[in-house]
Order: structure tokens, then C-alpha cells, then sequence
């Protein structure tokens, strides 16, 4: 692997641990349909990638949800979808900053105001950190933020125009294989990460060291 000069972390999965499973259950009961990863509806899939770009509200997508079944509250709506988050592992703090005496560190993430909201309430109520991006990261880019979304090509682009960086010189670490093939395809270094690991154990590794 050549110099690397620049890390970039996916967000879930990566830094912040999911739980998909438990999130399908919580919705299969409150919608009462079947809902597995590989069955959600295709109105709840496009809902979601048109909220990461920031393209609908909050109001829209959850109204997805209703078209399913009209009996589903909004706030238990809430609820099921902020389930697949659950929590960011003190240790990984440590790991960000010694990371970053050496690299430029980036995060980029598809998200969704929801789920950026819930994690502000999350690290402020769990470590009292009010200032998570600003503290562990050189550059943040969330998807609904900047309209758009991996694997676009375009996002790649974008982010490494902005972080000013040679593409050869980035690695980009991420759990979604589809994610990984367009960053290679593009120039970007890739590290295909497997959520049942720790990143703590693994980051040297994709950095070849």
C-alpha cells in the first residue's frame, strides 16, 4: 500500500456499531408485514436514500411508513428507526486521536437528519461531548448535507476536492462492499471493513502497518 496521508471512516458499522437485525424486528411488529434485509419495501428503500441527500423531510419519510400501516405512530416510528444505532465504544475516541497525529482523518457517511440528531443526543448524554465531529475529525461530510450519497461516483470526487488531498494517498474504510468498489474505482485506497471485528484491531492492518 502506498503513503497513505488521509483515512476515511464510514460511520456506521465502522465507528458506530448497528444493529440491523434488531431494527427489522422492531419494524416487522410495528408495521405488522415481513421486513428482512433483504425484503424492506421498496418505497421505505427509496425513502431512505432520498432523506440521506436531503432530498425529502422528516415529516415525508415517516409518512412512508403510514402508507404501510395508518395505525403506526410517528413517535414509535421514531423509535424503531433510531434502534439500528447503538452505541460508539469509548475506545474508538483514543483510537481517532492517535490517528490523527499522523493522517488527516475524514468521516463520511450516509446518514439522515434522524440519525445525526440521535447521535448528538447520544454523545451528550453517554460521554457529555457536545463537539464530536469538530474534536475527532479534520473534515465531516454527511449525505444529507451535500445531496449526495456512496456509491455515486460524484461523492468521491466531491470529498476529495474539498479535503484537498491526492485520491492515491486516501484510504477509505467502509462495511458496504458496493461503497468500496466505487472509492477503487475512482482512486481511492479501500479497506472493506467487517463489522463483527473491532476497527480498534483492524485500522493498522488496512493501513499495512
Amino acid at each position: 500500500m502506498s503513503q497513505i496521508k488521509t483515512i476515511i471512516f464510514d460511520f456506521g458499522n465502522v465507528l458506530f456499531d448497528l444493529d440491523f437485525e434488531g431494527c427489522y424486528q422492531n419494524f416487522k411488529q410495528l408495521l405488522g408485514i415481513q421486513w428482512e434485509g433483504d425484503n424492506i419495501p421498496s418505497s421505505i428503500q427509496s425513502a431512505n436514500e432520498r432523506l440521506e441527500r436531503g432530498e425529502i423531510n422528516e415529516e415525508t419519510f415517516i409518512w412512508q411508513f403510514q402508507q404501510i400501516n395508518d395505525q403506526a405512530n410517528p413517535l414509535d416510528i421514531l423509535k424503531a428507526w433510531n434502534s439500528l444505532l447503538i452505541k460508539f465504544p469509548e475506545e474508538r475516541f483514543d483510537l481517532l486521536k492517535t490517528l490523527r497525529k499522523d493522517y488527516q482523518i475524514v468521516l463520511l457517511s450516509n446518514i439522515n437528519s434522524i440519525h445525526e440528531s440521535y447521535i448528538h443526543k447520544y454523545f451528550k448524554a453517554t460521554y457529555e461531548l457536545d463537539d464530536f465531529e469538530e474534536r475527532y475529525f479534520d473534515f465531516v461530510f454527511y449525505s444529507h448535507h451535500i445531496g449526495m450519497r456512496k456509491p455515486e461516483e460524484r461523492i468521491y470526487e466531491y470529498v476529495t476536492n474539498q479535503i484537498g488531498a491526492n485520491k492515491e494517498e486516501i484510504l477509505f474504510i467502509d462495511d458496504n462492499k458496493d461503497n468500496i468498489v466505487a472509492a477503487k474505482k475512482y482512486g481511492w485506497q479501500a479497506a472493506l471493513h467487517d463489522p463483527t471485528s473491532d476497527i480498534v484491531f483492524n485500522v493498522y492492518k488496512y493501513l499495512g502497518l
